[in-house]
């Protein structure tokens, strides 16, 4: 046979060969195609496939149809993954998976390019991790450990595969959480160990999971949890879970009204730690222009019925929930702005908290504060109504130490000050410590603008309560001035105790008009009226200190031991030494003055000794009746002398008639009243 000849039947061969080939190999696809769309042959191919699996992790997997779209497009309608205790951990009406046939396994790796879930459930259990476990975990966890000891069953050594899936999207499903071991929470709360979450739309991509981490990175989310009633409008995050943390990297979610960015992240030793969230789990978190509503968080807490505005948040939170540092933390509430560190040791048990906040410059707003503090300390605060301050908060809400710089509208305070609040009466609220007042308006704060106007003090203060009625405080320190009655007195030295209508203790007072030294006591309480002090007067311009309309200059050494405020009910005695009266341009000098008043038996005496005149008053009369009628019988002296018939006519004819009758003993001894007439400028 000629070479020709072969060379041309071989060519002919091998394209037979070559087209056969093709057929069969279309033949062949075309058909294996149609063969898996028989739902007898899809069953016997997955139930072979997931057989095995199902016995060895005890998850049962079922499906009502199987569609192999195309060699690298599954669908499957009806699926269903039960946990080994039975319960349905994943429902999906119709499940859409699209993969690289050259991919799917690629080094010993699950790589699925998308995945679509339309419908469903998953619901996620506790339980056992074995039978003989006593020990619960999430089905989803045991059924990934699971899926991981299968692939990597006859492996020898080396890494845990891999399962990647490069899109994931989830419509029209229910996300279920579900701790068997906890109890139900009975309030309408959120509760974090049982919830159910209506999923819309989810769109992930990114989807990994590599050992015991899943990770994905969440593009967005639309939900509602279905107790609750609490919305997800948006959510995106790069999500990362673990045994040993849950990561949201990225966060952008609007929960309701409210809003949380940018990083938290939960340590702990294991996922079944999540359940006792304020104590065995660590939260790091990145916070930026967060904005929570009272109303949202009233899912999570209770006691904030009175709060109303919501709270910026800017910062960096580390720590547990019973014991975190907030540093550096900025604060944003109606118009409170506070800014510093915070650290707090304790929750949830607000009064069993220890803290201690290191505040910078920062504003606070009393009505911001009601919501967090007791009605009676709240009331206390609203006459300041805004402060700006900075300062250190350290101690528990009812017994701090605070110290630091305050701008009032009252004036300055710098303060390190002990507080130890009583919430059942704020009477008994007690302080202690350094106290600097700066052009503080003490008439504007107590109320009283007729007595009381500026200070300017420092010292130390010990006492309790905070109103003019209830103030009772020792004061020891230096009071540069004080307005009282519209005059401005300074260079006042304190150690005493002041209250309402009571003092005790000594003053020092070098003021241009008023030089005074006491050490005593005058107590001026309902039902006491005590007066028991020793003072050195040296100098006292009444005029100039706005106490008379006269220019009345007055000096001298008291020592008075007296009980009554009335003039009625006075007893006990007075002694003026070397004293000295100046009105306008006359001055009288007395070397000592004596008075003695007592009562007994309703026998009354009143004793005068002075180097002018002694007086001795005995009877059973009343001061303010006997004076009064010396006071007319001098008027009637006068008449007479002058014997003016039409005046004595008029005068008796108008004065009243009175049936009270007394008696008095006067006796006076005159020595030298001269002086006194010229004094009061009297013509006898």
């Amino acid at each position: 046979m000629k070479w020709q000849v072969i060379k041309i039947r071989v060519l002919q061969w091998l394209k037979k060969i070559v087209l056969y080939g093709l057929f069969g190999t279309l033949v062949f696809f075309f058909v294996g195609l149609g063969l898996l769309q028989v739902p007898a042959v899809q069953k016997a191919l997955v139930n072979r496939v997931v057989g095995g699996f199902a016995k060895v992790s005890g998850f049962d997997t079922q499906f009502d149809r199987f569609y192999l779209l195309w060699y690298d497009r599954l669908e499957i309608k009806g699926l269903r993954i039960t946990d080994p205790e039975n319960n349905s951990m994943i429902e999906a009406d119709r499940l859409y998976i699209n993969f690289t046939l050259s991919s799917l396994l690629k080094n010993q790796d699950v790589n699925i390019d998308a995945l679509s879930l339309t419908g469903g459930a998953v619901n996620l259990v506790s339980i056992h991790k074995s039978p003989a476990d006593s020990l619960r975990e999430l089905n989803i966890n045991v059924w990934i450990d699971a899926i991981n000891r299968q692939l990597s069953s006859g492996k020898k050594g080396g890494r845990s595969p891999k399962i990647n899936i490069g899109e994931v999207l989830v419509e029209q499903c229910l996300f279920s959480y579900n701790l068997i071991e906890k109890d139900t929470l009975k309030s309408s709360g959120f509760d974090s160990n049982h919830f159910t979450v209506g999923l819309d739309l989810g769109n992930l991509n990114n989807f990994k999971v590599i050992g015991d981490t899943i990770e994905f990175n969440l593009k967005s989310m639309q939900a509602k949890e279905m107790k609750t009633k609490l919305t997800i409008k948006e959510f995106s995050t790069f999500f990362r879970i673990s045994q040993s943390s849950m990561e949201f990297l990225g966060i952008n979610l609007n929960l309701n009204e409210s809003h949380i960015s940018d990083t938290i992240i939960l340590k702990y030793n294991s996922q079944g730690d999540l359940s006792e969230l304020y104590t065995k789990v660590h939260i790091y978190a990145s916070l930026k222009d967060t904005r929570l509503y009272p109303e949202d968080l009233g899912y999570f807490t209770t006691g904030l019925e009175k709060w109303k505005d919501p709270i910026f948040l800017n910062g960096r939170f580390k720590g547990k929930v019973n014991h975190f540092n907030f540093n550096p933390m900025e604060i944003t509430m109606g118009a409170t702005h506070v800014k510093g560190s915070l650290e707090m040791d304790g929750l949830p048990f607000i009064k069993e908290t220890f803290i201690n906040a290191k505040l910078g410059q920062s504003i606070i707003k009393a009505h911001d504060l009601a919501v967090f503090l007791p009605d009676n300390v709240y009331q206390n605060l609203v006459p300041f109504d805004q402060i700006q301050l900075r300062g250190n908060f350290v101690g528990f809400v009812n017994d701090f130490v605070a110290n630091g710089d305050i701008v009032t509208k009252f004036g300055y305070i710098q303060s390190d000050i002990n507080y130890k609040i009583s919430e059942d009466d704020i009477s008994e609220t007690s302080y202690s410590g350094k106290l600097n007042l700066t052009d503080f308006n003490l008439g504007k704060f107590l109320k009283d603008t007729a007595n009381f106007q500026m200070v300017n003090m420092s010292g130390r203060i010990n006492g309790k309560g905070f109103s003019k009625e209830e103030a009772n405080f020792t004061l020891n320190g230096e009071i540069a001035s004080i307005g009282l009655r519209h005059y401005n007195y300074s260079n006042i030295h304190s150690n005493a105790r002041f209250a309402d209508q009571f003092f005790n203790g000594e003053l020092d007072i070098d003021d241009p008009n008023l030089q005074f030294h006491m050490n005593g006591s005058i107590d001026l309480r309902q039902g006491k009226d005590l007066i028991n002090l020793q003072a050195r007067l040296d100098t006292a311009n009444l005029q100039e200190l706005k106490l008379t309309n006269e220019k009345i200059f007055l000096q001298s050494y008291v020592n008075i031991d007296s009980r009554g405020l009335q003039l009625d009910s006075i007893v006990g005695t007075a002694l003026f030494k070397e004293t000295t009266v100046q009105l306008r341009d006359e001055s009288i000098k007395f070397d000592s003055i004596r008075l003695i008043s007592e009562n007994q038996n309703n026998e009354r005496t009143l004793t005068l000794r002075s180097s002018v005149m002694d007086l001795s008053l005995k009877g059973d009369f009343y001061y303010s009746t006997l004076f009064d009628d010396i006071e007319k019988l001098v008027h009637e002296f006068a008449l007479n002398l002058r014997n003016d018939p039409v005046a004595i006519e008029q005068y008796y004819k108008l004065k009243p008639k009175t049936d009270q009758a007394y008696k008095a003993t006067i006796k006076a001894t005159i020595h030298n009243v001269n002086n006194v007439f010229q004094v009061l400028d009297l013509d006898l």
